[in-house]
């Protein structure tokens, strides 16, 4: 949590229900050049900004970059939820190992970590919020389509907490903007 007077947390009202449109009003008032996003059931590790933004400066020929989401369960899980079946669970986990990502060779990303150069929105457009699911992979549908790069950058790490007595967990989208 981010205590009150904080010189780079700004509060955003959106009165339209969505999660594309949460994410847009925070495009839209975000001043930095790297804006990433989350969501409210994620803890993100002490380092995850830094290394997003790392990540964007080792690789300026990348116009996205994603990280793992890992579950952090409240209980032992059943034995059938398998790694196979984290995609419906926005868990994300391509290895240890960096990897470039094009059309060629697309990976979804969850939007749970999931940050862009601000330029992408100007080129490819914003969260559509005729998808009520699943905003995040028609995003990345256009911006594979026009070309652009993104980077599987493991170290930028993220936990989800899941709770698998039956409580549902509500999305909210969060988002982070990271000043050079």
């Amino acid at each position: 949590m981010v205590e009150r007077g904080h010189e780079n947390l700004r509060y955003a009202f959106e009165s339209r229900q969505g999660l594309s449109h949460a994410r847009n009003a925070g495009i839209r008032i975000a001043h930095g050049q790297i804006i990433a996003f989350t969501d409210d059931d994620v803890r993100l590790t002490p380092a995850w900004a830094e290394s997003i933004k790392r990540a964007f400066d080792e690789h300026p020929e990348v116009n996205c970059v994603a990280g793992k989401v890992l579950p952090r369960w409240n209980s032992v899980p059943p034995s059938w939820l398998t790694r196979e079946h984290w995609t419906a669970l926005a868990l994300q986990d391509y290895g240890d190992e960096p990897l470039l990502i094009s059309s060629e060779s697309p990976l979804c990303f969850a939007g749970a970590n999931l940050s862009f150069r601000r330029e992408v929105f100007d080129r490819i457009g914003v969260f559509s919020p005729r998808f009520p699911r699943a905003q995040d992979t028609e995003l990345l549908m256009r911006f594979w389509q026009a070309g652009h790069l993104g980077l599987y950058a493991p170290d930028a790490l993220r936990y989800l907490s899941q709770d698998l007595t039956g409580r549902a967990c509500s999305k909210v989208g969060s988002f982070l903007t990271l000043h050079p």
